[in-house]
């Protein structure tokens, strides 16, 4: 797993939903019930704790089957955030999410050779910090200073794109003027692994390269 304070990333998140009811889908769901007794009357959730360069990561995963869907299929969430250091953790409660990492480790390596039809999409939100970043289209949009209109300026902005799926990218520009990203697009192509919310980084990293331009206060601060 990256660090992602490192890449100016807030959190990652892969949803979707995964075919339970051909050959492979009942193999999963017998894998899954040696992790939860229970599965699949119950979903399976996991919360994870793990430490990259010295930065706190929470990790989540939820596995949930949608009883009313035909076919026979379940929702998946694989999602990884940052948190500060302030905010407290007991050391019980680091201990448990530690050993519930491990069990996230095992229960994706499950996933590993088994061909699920799956139909995943990932959402991933950066804060870059000010005038790092230029958008490709100049923010705020616009300014006023007219009484009669509710707002005083359009600072943000979201640009679609459908090409075998919809992606998006909302641009804000925030008051100190961190610049607050936030891409959806889908996943195709990627098999449910551990490595899943890198590779999703990979591929977001590379499609809001066309929506942003480093500055050379960017730059500088890396030298």
């Amino acid at each position: 797993m990256q660090n992602l304070q490192a890449l100016d990333i807030t959190s990652v998140v892969a949803i979707g939903s995964i075919r339970l009811d051909d050959a492979d889908g009942k193999f999963l769901t017998e894998k899954l019930k040696l992790h939860q007794d229970n599965w699949p009357r119950r979903s399976l959730t996991r919360l994870g704790f793990r430490e990259v360069d010295e930065v706190r990561h929470h990790v989540e995963l939820e596995i949930e089957v949608q009883r009313s869907t035909d076919p026979q299929s379940a929702r998946l969430t694989l999602a990884v955030h940052t948190f500060p250091r302030s905010e407290r953790l007991r050391a019980s409660t680091r201990r448990r999410q530690e050993d519930e990492m491990d069990d996230i480790s095992n229960i994706l390596s499950d996933f590993r050779g088994v061909q699920l039809q799956s139909l995943l999409h990932a959402h991933i939100n950066w804060r870059f910090p000010p005038d790092s970043r230029r958008p490709i289209i100049n923010l705020p949009m616009m300014t006023t200073q007219d009484p009669n209109l509710p707002f005083s300026e359009i600072s943000g902005i979201r640009m679609k794109k459908r090409d075998k799926g919809l992606t998006t990218v909302t641009i804000d520009l925030m008051e100190n003027r961190t610049l607050s990203v936030v891409l959806m697009f889908p996943l195709t192509g990627l098999e449910i692994t551990e490595s899943l919310l890198d590779e999703a980084i990979s591929l977001g990293s590379k499609i809001i390269a066309d929506y942003l331009t480093v500055t050379e206060n960017s730059t500088k601060g890396q030298e």
